[in-house]
């Protein structure tokens, strides 16, 4: 399941990238979703924490 996780964080981490890639062609939509992608990476690491926590 940790892989999982890591690789769906992966891919978030790398559409950031593109967003910041292609911010000039997406215009006014790069902040809506960059706060998204950042809210994603929040709830992605927050579960990585909360397994670890159970795994003690």
């Amino acid at each position: 399941m940790n892989f999982k996780i890591l690789i769906s964080l992966a891919v978030v981490l790398l559409g950031a990238f593109l967003i910041f890639h292609f911010k000039t062609a997406l215009g006014a939509l790069v902040l809506p979703i960059f706060c998204v992608l950042v809210g994603i990476v929040t709830v992605i690491l927050f579960k990585l924490i909360v397994k670890d926590d159970k795994q003690d």
